[in-house]
């Protein structure tokens, strides 16, 4: 590579690689924070499959609703909100000419929350996967790595690491919203928040330690975040 591909390749990472995915989990703390029973949920899951050691690979296919948190995430805040492609050849689309070569826009954060395709569209339902509209949703109006033969082709990858990420963060912490703060998004590079995603952490015991330690009354005051 000459040095202009290598500086491209270098962006491409940091970009496809790095931002979309950091962006991503970002937002699913803030939903997890915000949904307290779906956080449980989470952590129960990451207890009952990894107890105190690290998660790897092996473990993803019992990490079912782990996967399905950051599967919602990414329908409700795809990391890229929207992306062009060029037309291939004259076309129709709701009865507007599309000439060849014409930049059209397509909107994952739109499909995504569209009421045609998705029940309670702006809700954090992790669930909705399992139901066959949700599946069928899935199959037909999902596309937060794109679709057809220009799909991101990192795509299984970052699913799967971020279900590990997940994995271990909920192993360790637990998140809550900072009172009066909420995230304003905004799509640059990513879809990111204007105003940041501020959030509370608070660690959590090991399953182990806390199965042994004898049971107590609760403290008067929570522990310091």
């Amino acid at each position: 590579m000459d040095f202009e591909e290598l500086l491209d390749e270098v962006a491409m990472l940091f970009l496809a690689g790095h931002e979309t995915s950091a962006s991503a989990l970002t937002w699913a703390l803030h939903l997890l924070a915000n949904a307290p029973e779906v956080q449980r949920r989470l952590a129960d899951e990451v207890d009952r499959v990894l107890g105190d050691r690290e998660p790897g690979p092996d473990d993803l296919r019992e990490l079912v609703f782990t996967r399905q948190v950051f599967r919602e995430t990414l329908r409700l805040f795809p990391p890229v909100g929207f992306f062009a492609r060029e037309a291939a050849e004259d076309d129709r689309m709701r009865d507007k000419a599309v000439p060849r070569g014409a930049t059209v826009t397509i909107s994952p954060w739109l499909i995504h929350r569209h009421r045609e395709w998705w029940s309670h569209p702006d809700a954090f339902d992790p669930d909705r996967f399992d139901t066959e509209a949700g599946r069928a949703s899935l199959r037909h109006a999902y596309l937060p790595f794109g679709l057809g033969p220009r799909v991101c082709i990192g795509a299984n990858f970052a699913l799967q690491e971020a279900t590990l990420l997940l994995a271990m963060l909920a192993r360790q912490h637990r998140v809550e919203p900072v009172p009066g703060h909420v995230p304003e998004p905004v799509g640059r590079l990513t879809v990111r928040s204007a105003n940041g995603v501020r959030l509370r952490l608070w660690r959590r015991r090991p399953p182990a330690a806390a199965a042994s330690e004898p049971a107590q009354s609760p403290a008067p005051n929570p522990p310091s975040p």
